[in-house]
């Protein structure tokens, strides 16, 4: 085997390292996504199982592309590389593509799901609950109600400011 053999060996195998380089990284957004996604949205099962497909999908191609440096480490070793294609690498890049594939979907799936409801959300709702409750007992003695009318406005516009803050913040990601 010549130098150039043996060049294009190492070129190959690096392409190889390359590719799992960026499965790592599109490993490592899946499960950023994923951690967002059901933390912030109600997910159907069908993110779940794309997302899962996929992280599979990701593991394969390192194990494949390893296989595949292997097979042409040990070809060159004993001199019978002939500069043919590694299959193993083909499968490398081809399982990272549809992994990456099945994260987007997984993404749209998941990101057009309903919004889960947050802490703040349930807790103004039983606040307005118990504001119900004390305006039913109220409504008997006008001061009172006076000041119960007043807390009402100012609940709306805690209630207005906080949505505003929210849809900001949904913005702003």
């Amino acid at each position: 085997m010549n130098e150039s053999q043996r060049q294009a060996a190492a070129i190959k195998a690096s392409i190889s390292a390359y590719v799992a380089t960026a499965t790592l990284g599109v490993l490592a957004g899946a499960l950023a996504l994923f951690t967002w996604i059901s933390q912030t949205f109600v997910p159907p099962t069908s993110f779940y199982v794309f997302m899962g497909l996929a992280v599979l999908l990701l593991v394969a191609s390192i194990v494949v592309g390893g296989d595949g440096q292997d097979a042409l480490v040990a070809k060159v070793a004993n001199d019978k590389w002939e500069n043919e294609p590694i299959d193993q690498f083909s499968y490398q890049s081809f399982l990272t593509l549809f992994a990456l594939i099945f994260v987007v979907v997984a993404t749209v799936f998941g990101a057009t799901s309903s919004r889960s409801s947050t802490d703040t959300d349930q807790q103004l709702r039983a606040l307005d609950r118990n504001l119900a409750a004390v305006e039913h007992t109220l409504t008997g003695d006008k001061t009172l109600g006076s000041q119960f009318t007043t807390l009402q406005v100012e609940l709306a516009r805690l209630t207005r400011q906080f949505q505003a803050a929210e849809s900001d913040d949904n913005r702003a990601r």
